[in-house]
């Protein structure tokens, strides 16, 4: 985690976020992302990720976001798409996890980020 990231905010929502949702999911921080993130891959070039909070206060012009948000990646395509935005760690984790049970194919999670 990066110094951008907030991690005074972000690392004890990355830390709670991984303990609950548990093993299938991985820290999904880069250094150039805006925001710390963990992600779950749920089916062939299919992840979805939690964007985490890096501030208090929503400021999108100098890149602060106090919601967790919800993204699909497809690392194939390059696609991404924020499907929900929540104001608490609770419900960011009851969203993935109802969208998992739905959503989430046969074998999947398979371990490691590069797909």
């Amino acid at each position: 985690m990066y110094k951008h990231h907030n991690p005074t905010i972000a690392k004890p929502y990355l830390d709670e976020l991984l303990a609950t949702l548990g093993s299938d999911w991985d820290d999904y921080t880069w250094g150039n992302n805006l925001c710390a993130s963990i992600g779950c891959e749920y089916g062939h070039n299919k992840i979805i990720i939690v964007l985490i909070p890096n501030s208090l206060k929503d400021d999108i012009d100098n890149e602060y976001f106090n919601q967790f948000s919800i993204q699909l990646d497809n690392p194939e395509t390059g696609e991404s798409k924020i499907i929900a935005s929540l104001d608490t760690i609770s419900e960011a984790i009851t969203y993935v996890t109802e969208f998992l049970k739905k959503n989430r194919e046969s074998g999947y999670p398979k371990t490691g980020r590069g797909i």
